[in-house]
């Protein structure tokens, strides 16, 4: 399925300790992909929560949203 344009984005390369399964906070927080979560946290961080895409995981019990 095609993925909407995100705009100017820098790819960015970090290692992160092994203990921390950032997989499984992406995947608790309610995102598919492990990159879309950490710029999202990133751009709370930035102050820039109007850059944030947010979850596209629908969780058991939810219903999805529609526009």
């Amino acid at each position: 399925m095609a993925q909407p344009n995100l705009g100017k984005r820098k790819e960015h390369m970090v290692r992160v300790p092994e203990p921390v399964d950032v997989p499984e906070l992406a995947a608790h927080a309610g995102y598919s992909q492990v990159s879309r979560y950490v710029a999202d946290l990133l751009c709370d961080i930035a102050g820039r929560s109007d850059l944030k895409v947010g979850p596209d995981l629908v969780k058991e019990g939810q219903l999805p949203l529609t526009a």
